[in-house]
């Protein structure tokens, strides 16, 4: 397995992966973006969103097995909240198909930001950076090095 920065061609692999963790997740994610109910000017925010960030506004990562994309990891740099001068890397997007779980596949890309975001943190360029996950996974990202300091619900 190789783990590589995310680039434009990796589009619809990051948005097909998007899908399947919002089906996984039961909110729909990028899916609650497709209805029909859905205003046109949001039917493109997954899209926006990615390109926004593979144009310098946080990090994407994808994982390939025999040159198919089976996990991403996508991050978004955004104002820490309490200071508006100062930016958090904030993971949004975490998957892995579920064929390749169980390989070192999250990890990789897990390390892979971790390694970014330490050289972001060293330059001052991000506060911190964070890491969400939803109830079912059972990561232990304490190993590496992230701290349990909030939790949320959705309704």
């Amino acid at each position: 397995m190789k783990v590589r920065e995310a680039n434009k061609f990796d589009v619809p692999d990051i948005l097909e992966l998007g899908h399947h963790a919002g089906l996984y997740r039961g909110n729909g994610s990028i899916d609650s973006f497709m209805n029909s109910d859905t205003p046109d000017s949001w039917r493109d925010a997954p899209l926006k969103i990615i390109t926004h960030v593979l144009a310098g506004a946080g990090l994407a990562y994808v994982c390939e097995k025999d040159k198919k994309v089976v996990g991403v990891l996508v991050a978004i740099k955004a104002p820490q909240l309490w200071d508006f001068n100062k930016y958090v890397m904030q993971e949004i997007l975490l998957w892995v198909e579920p064929e390749y779980r169980g390989s070192t596949a999250a990890y990789r890309l897990l390390q892979a930001y971790v390694n970014e975001c330490d050289t972001l943190k060293d330059n001052k360029q991000i506060m911190n950076y964070t890491m969400s996950i939803d109830a079912n996974r059972k990561l232990n990202l304490n190993r590496m090095g992230f701290k349990h300091i909030e939790q949320v619900w959705v309704q």
